[in-house]
């Protein structure tokens, strides 16, 4: 007897089972056999016999998915007396492969409209175990019997009326089940609902309980986004990707990438094909797991981590992660605070001071300007269109800056070819400067940290991008923001290395924000008290921020004359 799926290969019939009984096939069954390797038939044979209750004869052939057969045997059956087969008329015998193992094996006694039934679970050794319901139960003789992939056996109860209610049981498991709803799988790194930190990138690892190769179906982890659906996909891998999926007899590891798990506080989970590995010995694929809620786990929160790893509070690891952290740890960081220009405090809070001009010129466009309806379309153009310029200007200096420092490599590249000449020459005099460097590293950790350029800081870190996507916004109110990269505030430090040029340029953007924006609302808001029938805070507070801003650009004057005078 040959099964191959699509398969056109012609072969005699084979004897599964003889006896010298005349036989009726009254039932073939034939499912996935998730206890064991391959897929079973079971045949259900009915006997001649002068017996008015005659048990059936069943018959379980095991069989891989090309269509081989490697098995095939009796499967003995003895009622138990606690049914009384003889007072029964005309009883039905029904068997069912379960998913840990064995068979829910029943004996129905139908009536009009309810069933009497007894359940059991047959094991391989033909012992019945008995279920957790009552002898007989009563059921619905209308409907079917379900058993789910977590072996509990659903059943309705008789309706009466419109009325209807269900029955489960979980049936009793042949094999072990560790929690995965897969008996092939016995353990898991991370295990069910484990916590991790976030970013983690230590393998993931399934171990099977039996012997295993790899094959061409995939294993996929998911992000969670709170529902049954999928979730969003963070990596998937074939199972023959030899770059990330190894094997050493039972056990696979998958490779994780470092985005993978890059959410802390969040939960992922683990989805595999079933034709993910392969038993060693038939080459016949294993089931894998098809449920978002089997494998989960979460990775810890941020500060969670932190505290993991002995780290310090969430203010400090703010400022670390944009300043960076001096190369001698906290004596660098009191060097660096004596060192400190008080002044830049002052400066900082400036900046504050610029964003609340921004806030209250949106404040005067919306709440003062809309009495006189001229001075609300002048308002509103001249808080637009002044911050996309200088927005825009903002861009254009600091990609001016990147270029710079692209060109300078290539222009130390190119020395540094013909430099390589006379590097012989320098080597005999390479063990004296050897002692002075000694002297000089003594002193390293008091001076201050070697600058880098705005290319390397942005390489340095993502969060630095982030920081100085948050700069440039900040710029759209003041170019002056962008001082910011050469200050020194509470002990941190940006360390960026900046052209002359772009500080003076950072200048000519302030003055020209002075005179396209704040000297255009200096004359509007005079314009519109002079209109106004009644004044507010508002309407005398805006035009004395603007007053000063106007003031300012006499001293931005005298900066920008003295960065020329610097570099003549």
């Amino acid at each position: 007897m040959y099964c191959g799926y699509g398969s056109n290969i012609t072969r005699e019939p084979v004897i599964l089972y003889e006896t010298i009984m005349t036989l009726d096939i009254i039932n073939l069954n034939c499912v996935i056999s998730y206890s064991e390797v391959g897929q079973i038939c079971l045949i259900t044979i009915q006997p001649n016999s002068t017996d008015p209750n005659p048990i059936p004869v069943y018959i379980q052939v095991k069989y891989l998915s090309l269509g081989s057969v490697f098995d095939v045997k009796h499967v003995y059956a003895t009622l138990p007396t606690i049914i009384g087969i003889n007072q029964l008329t005309d009883p039905q015998f029904m068997i069912t492969p379960l998913p840990f193992g064995g068979y829910f094996y029943s004996v129905v006694q139908t009536t009009n409209i309810s069933s009497d039934i007894w359940g059991f679970v047959l094991d391989e050794n033909g012992k019945f175990n008995p279920w957790n319901l009552s002898y007989p139960t009563l059921s619905d003789s209308n409907a079917s019997r379900q058993i789910l992939t977590n072996n509990t056996l659903v059943m309705l109860k008789p309706i009466v009326g419109q009325n209807w209610s269900l029955i489960t049981t979980d049936l009793y498991k042949i094999h072990e089940d560790y929690g995965y709803g897969n008996i092939f799988i016995s353990n898991t790194t991370p295990a069910i609902y484990d916590s991790i930190p976030a970013r983690e990138t230590n393998p993931l690892k399934i171990t099977y309980t039996i012997p295993i190769v790899l094959s061409n179906g995939t294993i996929t982890i998911f992000q969670s986004n709170g529902s049954s659906n999928p979730g969003i996909v963070r990596q998937t891998i074939n199972g023959l990707n030899q770059k990330y999926v190894t094997f050493n007899n039972n056990t696979v590891s998958i490779d994780i990438i470092e985005s993978t798990f890059n959410i802390p506080d969040t939960t992922y989970y683990v989805m595999i094909e079933n034709n993910f590995v392969s038993s060693l010995l038939y080459n016949e694929p294993l089931p894998g797991l098809s449920s978002n809620i089997i494998w989960s786990f979460t990775t810890l929160p941020e500060e969670e981590k932190e505290k993991e790893k002995g780290g310090g509070s969430k203010i400090k690891m703010f400022f670390d992660g944009i300043y960076g952290k001096g190369k001698e740890g906290n004596e660098g960081r009191e060097v660096n605070e004596e060192s400190e220009d008080k002044s830049n405090h002052f400066k900082i809070y400036l900046y504050g001071f610029n964003v609340l001009s921004f806030v209250l010129d949106i404040l005067f466009a919306k709440v003062e300007a809309g009495s006189v309806k001229i001075i609300f379309f002048v308002s509103v153009f001249f808080v637009t269109v002044p911050y996309v310029i200088k927005l825009g200007y903002v861009v254009y200096i600091i990609l001016s800056e990147l270029v710079r420092e692209e060109n300078s490599e290539d222009s130390d590249q190119l020395l540094g070819g013909q430099q390589d000449g006379s590097q012989g020459q320098q080597d005999g005099t390479q063990g004296q400067q050897d002692d002075t460097q000694g002297q000089q590293d003594g002193t390293q950790g008091q001076q201050q940290q070697e600058k880098v350029t705005i290319r390397k800081w942005l390489e340095d870190s993502k969060d630095h991008k982030i920081v100085l996507v948050m700069l440039i916004s900040l710029a759209g109110t003041d170019v002056g923001v962008l001082d910011i990269f050469n200050f020194q505030f509470c002990g941190y430090k940006f360390d960026i290395k900046l052209s002359k040029k772009f500080e003076r340029r950072i200048i000519i953007g302030v003055i020209i924000g002075i005179i396209i924006k704040n000297m255009p609302e200096l004359a509007v808001r005079v314009y519109f008290l002079s209109k106004a029938i009644d004044f507010s805070y508002l309407s005398i507070l805006t035009p004395l921020v603007s007053l000063i801003k106007v003031l300012s650009i006499f001293i931005n004057c005298t900066k920008l004359m003295k960065t020329k005078d610097d570099d003549s």
